[in-house]
Parts: structure tokens; C-alpha cells; sequence
């Protein structure tokens, strides 16, 4: 038997960060920690007594932090300022135009002229701050819903080199005749250079109907020569990680190694045919990763990032994205005893924090 949900406030005094919880029910409680973070850190605990939970590395004295992510872009999609039109590319060509919706993502206001056969739409680009960049990350929220199955769209985002040539793209699609099957699409390398062509994903998730009425993140990353591409579709009103696919290569001949410099997104219809009627693109980050990091730990998570730690699924998130290879093997999720208990997060200084519980009758 479950009670009723309770939240309490971690409270910032002269002990630290702090959470006094009554757990009147009869069984220990497996609660949900959230922490909006405040200031960097290279680790994160959670204590209740002398039991831990524990992500990252605290310093040694010896020790200075990093920014081994370093974010160097942000774009919120609240304007298309900064933005700039591109005519062509690759297998689509432009014409479209996005406009702003809600305030907070971009959207097609035009798609281009229909006689076009094959990809048309909107398409631009803008330079990556502090590019062109050898090792990154990209991660973009996006949506790609149909409202009937015979619509198709694309909704892409692609990383370009110096002379606006693809060094990777990765996408959303519903490419299928009177069906709606959406298709995860992402590839390294572009036409010019053929034997650079490597698909990473190209599959609609677990089942055909898997990514379907799609809202989720699209993530690319290369460090050294290991490149990651990463799918997933958010659970429905959240932007947490559910049905995902993650792919790892090593460009062991160093074929796609060329610096990206430019961001381009894009929005398609597919020749005249009925377009998806919710395409959006709504969140764009890019991060430079810094690879020489030494022997000093780097951060974790950056200002503005969410932290959530999930006892009941044993599962521990940065921004609904999956942190289990940050977790202290020796640490336990947290639980809430029966009777009081005094919650601790370390450092004091990470956040605003809460903890949701429901108290267990047996």
C-alpha cells in the first residue's frame, strides 16, 4: 500500500544542504532527488547517514577542475536571427522559410516550391562560436508528428566543415507511402568523399511504430577518432530518455576526421506529398570537448542542468539523458528509512533541490 506523494525543499543553512523526512510508513521509501544546478561541479552526493549515492569525482588537494564539455552554443529557438538561408544541400534544396512558434521553437512557415521532386524546405546555418571544432558534442530536441499516414517529412540537423560540405548529419524522418513509420537517421561523411560514407543508424527504434508522434533528442559526439550517435524519443510530456538507440564507431582510418565549423538545420517535405503537420526544432547545444584533461576531473554538469536521481528505476539522469557511467560502484541509490531521516546533498552550494517520496505500508 502507497500513500499519498510528499515533496520536501532541501534547505541551503550553516549544515549544508539539507532535507529532514519523516517516513511514517512501515518499509523504507524509494524516492526521486531533483537538483537544479546552480554552480559546476566534477561530483555530486547524496548522503543519508552513513549510506552514499555518489556521481563524478570529488578533488584531491592536489586537483583543479575542467570543463571538459565546454557549452559553446545555446539556441533556444526563440528567433531566426543569426540564421542564414542556404539555397541547397546535398540531396534538398532550400526556398522555405521557419518562423518562430511559442516562443521557443522553430517551425515551417513555407516548405518550398512543390513541383520540386525529391527533399525541399527550410534550410540554414549559422558558424559555431569558437569553431571549427575537432572534438564535440551536438545534441538538438526535435519533433516530427503526423496528423494522417500518408505524410512524410524530414526534420534534420547537420555538421559542416569550412566549405559547408557535411561532415555528419543526423535526423528524424517519415519516408513511407500511406504509413506513418518514423526512421532514425545518422551518418558521417558526405557525396565528395564516398569512401567516408558511414551510416550509423537507419531503423524506426525497437518496432516500426517505435518513434512514431516523435518528440526527442538527436546527439552526435566525436572525440579523437570514436564517433557516438544517439536517438531517443522523450516519454510523453517530459524530456526524459525512453525508446533510444546508441551507436558507437571508431574511425580507425581517420576518414571523418575534418573539423566541424558550422551548424545547419532543416526542415523537408518530400517532393509534393503531404508533409508531416508538426515538424519542429526546438533546443540546439553544442559543447567543445576538451580531450587534455590530465589527471584533473572534469565537470558534470553545468548551470542550468537538471540532475535526477530515480531509486525506484535505479536510475540516475543530466538532462533526461542517462548518467549511469558517472555513478560510484561502491554507492547506493538513496532510500528513505523508516522513521526520520536527514538527506545531505554535497557540495552545499550545487543547487536547489527536492526530494518526492510516497511512504510503503505492508
Amino acid at each position: 500500500k502507497l500513500g499519498p506523494t510528499k515533496t520536501v525543499e532541501f534547505q541551503d543553512n550553516e549544515r549544508g544542504l539539507v532535507a529532514n523526512v519523516q517516513n511514517k510508513g512501515s518499509v523504507e521509501s524509494k524516492p526521486i532527488i531533483e537538483i537544479e544546478v546552480t554552480k559546476p561541479s566534477t561530483f555530486l552526493d547524496v548522503w543519508n547517514g552513513d549510506n552514499y549515492f555518489r556521481i563524478g569525482w570529488p578533488l584531491r588537494m592536489d586537483q583543479v577542475p575542467v570543463e571538459r564539455n565546454q557549452r559553446v552554443m545555446w539556441d533556444e529557438m526563440s528567433t531566426t536571427v543569426g540564421w542564414t538561408n542556404v539555397p541547397n544541400s546535398e540531396d534538398m534544396i532550400g526556398g522555405g522559410a521557419f518562423k518562430v512558434d511559442a516562443g521557443s521553437r522553430l517551425v515551417p512557415v513555407y516548405l518550398g516550391e512543390t513541383n520540386i521532386k525529391g527533399w525541399h524546405g527550410c534550410i540554414a546555418k549559422k558558424n559555431i562560436p569558437q569553431g571549427p571544432l575537432q572534438d564535440f558534442i551536438m545534441q538538438a530536441y526535435v519533433g516530427v508528428r503526423s496528423s494522417h499516414p500518408d505524410q512524410m517529412g524530414r526534420v534534420e540537423i547537420g555538421l559542416l566543415d569550412e566549405n559547408s560540405d557535411y561532415v555528419a548529419r543526423i535526423s528524424m524522418n517519415d519516408v513511407h507511402w500511406q504509413a506513418e513509420q518514423n526512421t532514425g537517421f545518422a551518418k558521417l561523411g558526405n557525396k565528395k568523399k564516398p569512401d567516408g560514407e558511414r551510416v550509423l543508424i537507419n531503423e524506426p527504434g525497437d518496432h516500426p511504430t517505435t518513434w512514431n508522434q516523435y518528440r526527442g533528442r538527436l546527439w552526435l559526439a566525436r572525440t579523437g577518432n570514436r564517433w557516438e550517435a544517439y536517438i531517443s524519443k522523450f516519454l510523453w510530456n517530459t524530456e526524459k530518455d525512453d525508446s533510444e538507440r546508441f551507436v558507437v564507431w571508431e574511425d580507425e582510418n581517420n576518414v571523418n576526421m575534418d573539423k566541424v565549423a558550422q551548424v545547419q538545420i532543416s526542415i523537408c517535405q518530400f517532393s509534393d506529398n503531404m508533409f508531416c503537420t508538426n515538424m519542429s526544432i526546438d533546443d540546439l547545444k553544442i559543447w567543445k570537448v576538451n580531450m587534455n584533461t590530465q589527471d584533473n576531473p572534469p565537470y558534470i554538469f553545468d548551470v542550468g542542468d537538471k540532475v535526477v536521481i530515480d531509486t525506484e528505476r535505479s536510475l540516475v539522469s543530466i538532462n533526461g539523458k542517462k548518467a549511469i557511467n558517472l555513478k560510484d560502484i561502491f554507492s547506493d541509490y538513496p532510500v528513505i528509512n523508516k522513521g526520520s531521516n536527514k538527506l545531505e546533498i554535497m557540495p552545499s552550494d550545487v543547487g536547489i533541490a527536492k526530494v518526492t517520496y510516497r511512504e510503503r505500508y505492508r
